[in-house]
């Protein structure tokens, strides 16, 4: 024989359901702050990366006053015989192919031959050059156009590479892209180098 609850025992089940709370699915946590929507964040990405394309443009390219004062800081120590200057102002790849002696010896010579000293340099035009590593282009290069000045003699037309390097900007003769008419000097660009 089965029992069936009692009208009373129904009316207390009733009214302690009625207590309790719905039942309420888990809230997912969010995972960033309530503001930040889907529409803000696609916002917030695209600013980012037209920011982004802005400062490496404003990075990657040569500055024409930075290459000309490097070019003319690096002339003026080899005119007043300073070849440790000269030497620390060359590339990375130029110091690892001749010694500061070598250099001195060379740079001397050159002087004597272009009219007994370097008074100085004119730098008349900057252009960039690039460098191909890979599929991309780094522009971290420039060719400076100008006149030397010697101590004798008339101002002759140059042509120098400077490559950007972590220290700033250094003359490069192993990249090639050098001439000076005054000394019968002409080197093409050379290297993965691309006007």
């Amino acid at each position: 024989m089965t029992s069936r609850p009692s009208p009373d025992g129904i009316a207390q089940l009733q009214f302690a359901a009625a207590a309790l709370k719905p039942y309420e699915p888990p809230r997912r946590k969010r995972r960033w702050p309530r503001w930040l929507t889907a529409k803000r964040l696609a916002l917030i990405l695209v600013a980012d990366l037209v920011i982004a394309t802005i400062g490496w443009h404003y990075l990657t390219r040569p500055h024409a006053g930075a290459v000309a004062s490097a070019l003319e800081q690096t002339a003026s120590d080899a005119g007043h015989g300073r070849w440790q200057n000269v030497y620390n102002d060359l590339c990375r790849d130029d110091r690892a192919q001749f010694s500061e002696t070598d250099l001195a010896t060379a740079g001397r010579a050159a002087l004597l031959q272009l009219g007994g000293g370097l008074r100085g340099v004119t730098v008349r035009s900057v252009r960039n050059v690039s460098q191909a590593l890979g599929p991309l282009d780094i522009p971290n290069a420039a060719q400076a156009s100008g006149l030397l000045e010697p101590l004798i003699g008339a101002p002759s037309p140059y042509t120098v590479t400077l490559v950007r390097e972590l220290g700033g900007w250094h003359v490069c003769l192993s990249a090639g892209g050098y001439s000076a008419q005054a000394m019968g000097v002409s080197q093409p660009l050379g290297g993965n180098f691309t006007p």
